[in-house]
């Protein structure tokens, strides 16, 4: 999932996607630079079939490209200097959630248009897929949209005043979702028809900026001010997750072994069996700032310091950094035998 949150109230590290990367998967060892998006930060990529690609810039516009990276071409010109806050896709339809509202394509980008219907609230916060529909989160609610066309407001018990950043799906029941907010998590058990708010004993502000589900029923939610809190009863108790305690945390999103952190001291894994973050890997550097990883093993750390590769299960790492002339790595991706990252500042490679 997405999650921009109002970039005015926060003061820690927050996660912003604003180049791509391309590495071929037989050469990891050299990266060369393909044409496209110039338009700015982007902030997400996602992958429609295994050729096609759509990637959203925050001021300058959507580019997709049919041939896995080598050429991108500007699809979303009608939104230059619009601020985007994340991209979601869901067969050929896409949505790009931006200040102005819900930006939509139904042809996989060759056309787009305002898709605003329904909405209460046109400054979107967050966007995701969720099982067979699109949510967006703003302030006071989230909406969703079976083809992102026109939009219906999703269930009750949102304060009109909550800012929600981030949803997650427990994986094995799908009527329990969280959404995390300036006010509180929130949780439902009923696929969203109706919303609470849950007390994150220990949490000082109740202020969330992200939340994970790793294994059934157990969850982790992470505040503005560097904490981060562990539910192994769906939100039931509460616990502060102990251990190490980075400055603050970049992202956390579910992964093979439990939640995973990228925070300021490295790559962090809580895998529920205890109560304390842990180092992911013994041998990765701990003094580095880790923005995402690449989900399906692990095998590859994205950091503010460039790309860190293993090919031992994680017994040992190797920069492979050459031709990348932007190291803040944020996001990877694969397409086929080509393999994506998103760093930024740095033009898309």
């Amino acid at each position: 999932m997405i999650k921009i949150a109002k970039a005015s109230r926060r003061s820690i590290p927050v996660m912003v996607v604003a180049a791509l990367i391309f590495l071929n998967e037989s050469a990891f060892s050299q990266w060369a630079q393909s044409p496209g998006p110039e338009g700015g930060d982007i902030v997400n990529i996602k992958l429609i079939s295994t050729e096609i690609w759509i990637s959203a810039t925050r001021y300058g516009g959507v580019y997709k490209t049919s041939d896995s990276g080598d050429n991108w071409t500007l699809v979303g010109a009608d939104i230059l200097g619009v601020e985007a806050t994340g991209i979601a896709t869901l067969g050929t339809n896409i949505v790009v959630a931006t200040e102005n509202g819900v930006y939509r394509s139904a042809d996989t980008g060759d056309t787009w248009a305002y898709a605003n219907t329904g909405l209460t609230d046109t400054e979107l916060l967050s966007v995701a897929t969720i099982g067979s529909e699109f949510w967006v989160g703003y302030t006071g609610g989230i909406s969703t949209s079976a083809d992102g066309s026109s939009w219906s407001a999703l269930g009750t018990g949102i304060a009109s005043s909550s800012e929600i950043n981030s949803f997650s799906r427990d994986g094995s029941d799908p009527d329990l979702l969280a959404a995390a907010s300036d006010e509180g998590l929130y949780m439902t058990t009923d696929g969203g028809a109706t919303w609470g708010t849950v007390n994150v004993t220990g949490a000082p502000s109740q202020d969330f900026s992200s939340v994970a589900f790793g294994f059934p029923d157990e969850l982790v939610v992470t505040d503005f001010q560097g904490g981060s809190f562990f539910s192994d009863d769906a939100g039931a108790t509460w616990n502060a997750v102990g251990g190490l305690s980075p400055e603050g945390f970049y992202r956390v999103f579910r992964g093979p072994n439990g939640v995973y952190a990228g925070t300021t001291d490295g790559l962090l894994l809580f895998a529920f069996e205890g109560s304390t973050w842990v180092q992911a890997f013994e041998a990765f550097p701990t003094n580095i700032n880790v923005t995402s990883f690449y989900a399906a093993d692990v095998s590859m750390i994205g950091t503010t310091g460039g790309v860190f590769r293993s090919v031992d299960f994680g017994d040992s790492w190797v920069e492979i950094n050459s031709g990348i002339n932007a190291h803040k790595v944020t996001d990877f991706k694969v397409s086929g035998s080509d393999l994506y990252a998103s760093t930024y500042g740095g033009g898309v490679f």
